[in-house]
């Protein structure tokens, strides 16, 4: 990888490009572009004005790919337009910018990552590639289900319901309808024009108007407060720009000098609505919140789907250890004589991870996953020296599996970054071997795989992919054509009264 280098002239060439044309046209085209293309709910008279000409259209669809518009929509609102008239941007203009940003080299190493070898820039450059990338691939409607069982959750400890209806203003289904409303009406028009619109969701959903511009203001955000969120944690290294962190993913309806709502990226919608809206939680209630949303929301919402799929788990429980009180794992599975150790971490990825150094990405890799891992290992000599006991554990276990589950995607296959991580934590590895995995992994597991998780486990402990393989890459999806995210949705439209509208 000496030899490899990213050429940052092709950035810059685009941003250059960009410049040139009217702010409001990009924006529009780069919306229009990707209803035209998408394999889902596809505009096919967006298509055919794009390319009017062309009878072998439809083989574009599915070949611009949603990565390339977030960077460019990106690229759009940070780069101001050079002073005086600027004309619209044509879709061969687009065009061309597209093969442009495909020429790119995407780099693998930070400035400040001089002497690492090949694995460890391998490795980290997974994190960036994941969210920079996979972030955009998912179902529209993936972990709209958790989402829903998490920000309606209620107990004495936290009352998230509470707390979201006194940030948002209005319940969580309110705001599901309104991601699922808005991306369809961007898949049906040219232009959205904000008074149309909320005209129109207040007589399909019977919202006020106040409601409607509640939920709108929700998701947007002017040009200028983009540009200032942005360069909050915009790379101070040119050539990882490509990896920085995109506000339409929290905030993807954009405004700029009294413009009708610009939404360049409509997929945004859907990762706005789950994850963003936790991200918005999270900044607006600290640590506090994000300590006891891990402990009991999140440690419950697991059990919930451990149950809805009929596992025998072990929750955690007081052990005595050396005169001191400790506590086994959140989760044991147990399934003949396996058992699954598992430990949670309600994380998401730090912003950072994405243009980061190898040290701070080895401390995130400690702070996250080693720390769990770890704790799977000091429980696993506890269990076999006897200190841990439970009626529903097996008398002769031959198995046990360690599984670190986060509440969103690392993307990590880092073998000896994470066993670093593990021992830095006091952990001491054994021969049993650890998976790390998000909870969209988990629930792809339980929901789409013909194997159970036990036989997950051994298939990639004995395939040796455990370090190699993204957990999520290693899921079979055979079993369903739906899943819990797409029959919630359906029932909240049927709840509604909105399927023949």
């Amino acid at each position: 990888m000496d030899n490899y280098e990213s050429n940052i002239n092709i950035l810059n060439e685009i941003d250059k490009r960009l410049r040139r044309f009217n702010f409001n046209s990009k924006l529009e085209l780069l919306r229009v572009l990707h209803h035209a293309t998408s394999v889902i709910n596809p505009n096919d008279d967006f298509l055919i004005s794009l390319l009017p000409n062309n009878i072998l259209r439809k083989q574009i669809r599915g070949n611009i790919y949603n990565h390339e518009l977030a960077y460019l929509s990106l690229a759009s609102i940070i780069g101001k337009e050079w002073g005086g008239y600027t004309p619209d941007i044509s879709y061969n203009d687009l065009v061309k910018v597209i093969k442009l940003y495909r020429e790119y080299n995407i780099p693998f190493k930070h400035k400040d990552d001089l002497n690492l070898s090949d694995q460890e820039l391998l490795s980290q450059f997974s994190v960036r590639v994941g969210l920079q990338q996979f972030i955009y691939q998912r179902h529209p409607f993936k972990s709209f289900y958790r989402y829903h069982y998490l920000f309606n959750y209620e107990s004495p400890e936290i009352n998230v319901k509470k707390i979201f209806l006194e940030l948002f203003g209005y319940e969580y289904e309110d705001y599901l309808l309104f991601s699922w409303a808005l991306y369809n009406c961007s898949s049906k028009y040219w232009e959205i024009d904000k008074d149309n619109f909320i005209r129109t969701l207040g007589e399909i959903f019977r919202f006020s108007e106040t409601k409607v511009k509640t939920l709108i203001n929700t998701f947007l955000i002017n040009r200028e407060e983009f540009i200032v969120l942005y360069e909050q944690f915009a790379t101070i290294d040119p050539k990882m720009k490509v990896y920085d962190f995109n506000p339409l993913l929290m905030k993807p309806i954009v405004t700029s000098n009294g413009s009708d709502l610009l939404f360049p990226m409509p997929f945004s919608i859907f990762i706005a609505v789950t994850e963003g809206m936790y991200q918005q939680i999270c900044t607006a209630k600290g640590l506090e919140f994000k300590s006891a949303f891990g402990k009991h929301p999140y440690e419950d919402y697991i059990e919930h789907i451990l149950k809805l799929h009929n596992y025998l788990y072990i929750k955690e429980f007081v052990y005595r250890f050396q005169k001191n009180n400790l506590r086994s794992p959140d989760f044991m599975l147990v399934k003949n004589n396996h058992v699954i150790f598992i430990e949670l971490k309600a994380r998401v990825p730090m912003i950072s991870l994405r243009t980061t150094n190898y040290t701070k990405y080895k401390e995130e890799l400690k702070t996250s996953l080693g720390a769990a891992l770890a704790q799977c290992f000091k429980k696993e000599g506890h269990l076999k020296s006897g200190f841990i006991n439970h009626e529903k554990l097996p008398k002769n276990i031959s198995r046990i599996s360690h599984i670190a589950i986060t509440l969103e995607e690392f993307n990590i296959a880092d073998e000896t970054g994470l066993e670093e991580a593990i021992k830095e934590n006091g952990g001491v590895l054994s021969d049993s071997s650890y998976h790390v995995m998000s909870t969209g992994t988990l629930e792809s597991i339980l929901e789409e795989d013909t194997r159970d998780i036990f036989q997950y486990c051994i298939d990639r402990e004995e395939a040796g992919t455990t370090n190699r393989h993204l957990s999520d890459g290693d899921v079979k999806r055979e079993k369903l054509t739906s899943t819990r995210d797409q029959n919630l949705m359906e029932l909240i439209v049927k709840k509604n009264n909105l399927i023949s509208k």
